[in-house]
C-alpha cells in the first residue's frame, strides 16, 4: 500500500466512474446527482475566473440557465493521496452559460475527498485552452 506521501499508481476505478457520473449529470441536468457526487463545500472556478458555489451551479443545471450538450474527455490522470484524489485532463465541452454558446477545450483539475467508502467532489477548476495563432 503507497504512504500518503506516494500517488496510487494504479487509477481507482471508482473515481473513473464517478467523472464520467459527473459529466452525465450536467448533460442531463441531473440536480439530484451533482447533489450526491458534490461536496457541502464544493466550489467551481470557470475559465473566466468566476467563482460559483455548489448551490448556485446545481440551480443554473437544473433551471436550464446552464445547459451542457457535450463532454468528451481527451485525456485523464488520477492521483490518490490518503482521501484526496486529484483527477486532471483535458475535455472537449459544447454548451451554453448565460445565454452565451461556449464551446472548446478545457484543461480541468478536480479534488475529490473520501469518507470512508464515498468520495465527493471538493473543487472543480478549468482553464480554456486556447489553440495558438499559427506562425
Amino acid at each position: 500500500m503507497p504512504s500518503p506521501s506516494e500517488a496510487q499508481a494504479v487509477p481507482d476505478t471508482s473515481l473513473v466512474a464517478l467523472e464520467k457520473e459527473w459529466n452525465a449529470a450536467r448533460i442531463r441536468g441531473d440536480g439530484q446527482a451533482l447533489d450526491s457526487l458534490l461536496d457541502s463545500a464544493w466550489t467551481m472556478i470557470h475559465v473566466d475566473g468566476l467563482v460559483e458555489s455548489r448551490d448556485r451551479y446545481i440551480k443554473g443545471i437544473t433551471s436550464g440557465a446552464r445547459q451542457i450538450q457535450e463532454i468528451v474527455t481527451e485525456e485523464q490522470a488520477i492521483q490518490i493521496r490518503g482521501n484526496v484524489g486529484i483527477v486532471s485532463g483535458v475535455v472537449r465541452q459544447r454548451g451554453s452559460r448565460r445565454g452565451e454558446v461556449r464551446q472548446g477545450r478545457l484543461r480541468f483539475t478536480h479534488v475529490w475527498l473520501r469518507d470512508g467508502a464515498r468520495w465527493r467532489m471538493l473543487v472543480s477548476h478549468s482553464t480554456e485552452l486556447i489553440p495558438s495563432p499559427a506562425k
